[in-house]
């Protein structure tokens, strides 16, 4: 087999090798590297290659020799230069133990620390149990008078003839197999057997209740095919999933048992009932018994969910695990006596890739309790168990519920705390976010470290560029005011600021418009506006500007002199006409006319811009003659004429219009004649806030008319409101009435009652006036007599 990079085969057809998994020699003194060679269009084929190693003192490098080994061997990538050296730190423990008790090397293998299995016993008297914690090692009371048997290819009929005899010769093939599956290259080699299959399938089915070591022992074995995919088929015809999940429901009964029993071993065929000896029982790790059987089960399980998650790749065969529950019996895992790191691992993984499927989410939602027993391992010292819980935690967080259920299980308190490790990971800060999503569990925060911890994380990260997991949790934690109030504090406002200018970051600078939207830290922002107005004249960023338009129309500041800003940058007023006048970007659109809101508006003593300076804004900037003939008052009108459809666009039109009209007097004679029927067409809006913001604008011009009469001919617009206002209402109640009066039977003597109800009004001189100043009385106690008035 090939031990290098990809080469080319006999038809001159390059090949290509797939790395795998990176284990210890089971003999040597050397690492194990599995790769596929995929040469198209033959199946893959599994291979290794040994990499021997001279020595492994106890005083070895173990760093540097693993950076040696991945720099001379190409199947080996830098990223997995940890796993290396925790491969290396294996073969030295068993080096000194060996030198310790004066052995020769053992066939025996020691248990490996590659992800995702651990190696199974390549001796014939090993068994795929293993101790002090260990999956599928060796006893390390083995001493050097062990008669130790080697496996052979040659001998493989003879270990399948012991299959049919004896429990102990059982044990024994099964051992002898299991050694030669591990060899990676020989599996090819033993799929073609389908008789070694079908013994082996034949003995898990007789044999699961009587012996764990014995059904350990042939999960292991079939898990060395399941981690390959071209050997999957072969695993379905021999019904190796069925048996799996019976297995697994077999040893969650044991496992019932054992919990509840506290002692002694129990038999998994038993029913739970059999737990009733015991109503006060002693934690199951307390009892040695106990604590052996489940350290023995943990090899089983291991095996059994490993294979049932290499096989579930196939969505058919998935769908079959759920329907049989594979969902409640995952999560009965996680609650074991003994959270082997193995199992816990392989258990996470499974239910990461469950929890993609609502359905199953909704499953595991049942049983909460069991999810809750995964919190502690947040703060697992194995990086690997650590990330794969916060990743199932991340699933279950785009449910709503399941956000609620991990903030009552107390989630939060882990998460933050891991904020205070060296390396934050993308996983925990995505988990925060998701749980910062709703508007009650932003103020949580409040009440912990994390906003201290996640303000010096955004002030002291090396990049320039800050990462959009923690740019993400910081955008959505600044929408609250408490939780903005706490970072711009004490100067930390200030080092947002210090940082944006220096980086420019879009994402920091997005993050502080979320806080210049609270009230309270406007006089804050004051010491900042020449920054944000440098930035915005240095920056060509469309989606820059966008974000400092927005600070700047959320600043409502009294003292905020627009007019002088226009003056010490001349070059705002252009930029904000010509992104009025460019249709192109509806987000720069909306902040330009929200900009102009607020620079028209005037609150207590601020200056609202001269008018001068907001119509003329464009002719000062030497763009061509068909923009020039465009102002802003009109630039905002026609922004509200093509965004008809946008009622967000239109609202924010209609406020602008509204105070230039309101606080800019030669505003009127340009916006007054195009306005008002702008208003009056959108006053009855199906948008409630469209509707208000019209009537203020329509009331406005009213109150014009009041204080200044007929100047600029506002006078005769307030005329035609008050008309169009009383036919409009007027033609209301004449619908209304209609539809009540349709909605009698329309007898003769309805008809009698109400032309006689009808006379009696008028003889009692109450009736509806079209008055000339506009104004409307109605006469109607109930919609059967009302006075209709058709105008």
């Amino acid at each position: 087999m090939p031990d290098s990079a990809p080469s080319t085969g006999a038809a001159g057809q390059k090949r290509r090798l797939i790395p795998g998994a990176i284990e210890p020699h089971p003999t040597e003194c050397a690492l194990v590297v599995n790769y596929l060679i995929v040469s198209p269009p033959d199946d893959p084929i599994p291979s290794t290659k040994t990499i021997s190693l001279k020595s492994l003192g106890p005083s070895a490098n173990l760093p540097g020799l693993a950076q040696e080994i991945i720099a001379k061997c190409k199947l080996i990538h830098p990223a997995k230069q940890p796993l290396v050296e925790q491969v290396l730190a294996t073969l030295q423990s068993r080096h000194a133990m060996r030198a310790a008790s004066g052995r020769a090397p053992s066939s025996r293998p020691v248990p490996s620390s590659s992800s995702p299995r651990p190696p199974a016993s390549t001796s014939g008297r090993g068994s795929a149990l293993g101790s002090e914690g260990s999956l599928w090692g060796v006893d390390g009371n083995a001493g050097p008078e062990d008669d130790e048997e080697f496996a052979s290819l040659e001998m493989l009929d003879q270990y399948v003839d012991l299959l049919y005899e004896d429990a102990p010769a059982k044990l024994r093939a099964t051992g002898l197999i299991l050694a030669l599956a591990m060899q990676h290259g020989n599996l090819p080699l033993l799929a073609e057997k389908e008789y070694l299959f079908s013994a082996l399938s034949r003995t898990l089915r007789e044999e699961t209740i009587k012996s764990l070591e014995l059904s350990a022992n042939i999960i292991a074995i079939f898990h060395q095919f399941a981690m390959f995919p071209p050997y999957h088929p072969l695993l379905t015809a021999n019904k190796v999933g069925d048996m799996c999940m019976k297995l697994l429901d077999q040893e969650i009964k044991r496992l019932d048992v054992l919990t509840a029993n506290g002692g002694g071993t129990a038999d998994a065929a038993a029913p739970p009932a059999s737990a009733r000896k015991s109503a006060s029982s002693a934690k199951p790790g307390s009892n040695p018994k106990v604590a052996a059987v489940l350290a023995k089960q943990d090899a089983l399980l291991y095996g059994v969910v490993s294979i049932l998650l290499h096989q579930a790749t196939d969505p058919g065969i998935q769908v079959k695990m759920v329907k049989r529950g594979i969902v409640p019996a995952l999560a009965r895992l996680a609650d074991r006596p003994t959270q082997n790191v193995h199992v816990m691992l392989i258990m996470a993984q499974f239910l990461i890739v469950l929890a993609q499927y609502r359905e199953n989410v909704e499953a595991l939602r049942a049983v909460p309790e069991r999810v809750a027993a995964l919190i502690p391992l947040i703060g697992s010292r194995n990086a690997e168990l650590q990330e794969a819980t916060l990743k199932l935690f991340l699933n279950l967080s785009h449910d709503g519920e399941w956000r609620n259920e991990l903030i009552r299980m107390g989630v939060v308190s882990a998460l933050v705390d891991k904020l205070h490790d060296d390396v934050v990971t993308p996983e925990l800060l995505l988990l925060l976010y998701q749980i910062s999503c709703d508007e009650r569990s932003k103020a949580m925060f409040t009440y912990t470290d994390a906003l201290p911890t996640l303000l010096h994380l955004v002030l002291t990260y090396p990049k320039d560029h800050l990462p959009p997991e923690l740019m993400a949790l910081a955008i959505n934690l600044t929408v609250n005011e408490h939780n903005a109030e706490l970072w711009a504090d004490n100067g930390g406002l200030a080092a947002l600021f210090k940082r944006l200018m220096k980086t420019r970051d879009y994402l920091l600078l997005k993050m502080v418009r979320n806080m210049s939207m609270h009230p309270a830290l406007h006089m804050l922002f004051l010491d900042h506006l020449d920054d944000l107005l440098t930035l915005f004249t240095t920056t060509s960023a469309a989606d820059t500007h966008v974000e400092l338009l927005g600070i700047l129309a959320n600043l409502r500041v009294p003292d905020l002199d627009y007019a002088a800003l226009a003056h010490a940058y001349p070059t705002l007023l252009p930029s904000l006409a010509r992104y009025l006048a460019a249709h192109n970007d509806d987000d720069l659109v909306l902040e330009a006319v929200q900009f102009v809101c607020a620079a028209a508006s005037d609150t207590g003593n601020r200056r609202p811009l001269p008018v001068q300076i907001v119509c003329a804004a464009a002719s000062d900037t030497g763009i061509d003659d068909p923009f020039v003939q465009h102002r802003i008052p009109g630039l905002v009108l026609a922004v509200m004429r093509s965004h008809e459809d946008d009622d967000e666009m239109v609202l924010q039109s209609l406020l602008a219009c509204t105070a230039m009209v309101r606080h800019l007097p030669v505003c009127r004679a340009v916006l007054l004649d195009e306005l008002v029927p702008a208003l009056l067409d959108v006053v009855y809006d199906r948008h409630p806030a469209i509707r208000a913001a019209a009537d203020a604008g329509l009331d406005a011009v009213a109150d014009l008319a009041a204080a200044d009469g007929s100047e600029g001919g506002v006078d005769a617009w307030a005329d035609r409101i008050r008309r169009d206002k009383f036919h409009f209402h007027n033609a209301e109640w004449i619908a209304l009435a209609t539809m009540a009066h349709d909605g009698h039977d329309g007898g003769e003597e309805e008809d009698e009652h109400e032309r006689h109800g009808l006379e009696e009004e008028e003889e009692n001189g109450e009736d509806v006036h079209d008055h000339h100043d506009g104004s409307t009385h109605h006469v109607a106690d109930t919609f059967g007599h009302v006075k209709l008035v058709y105008a």
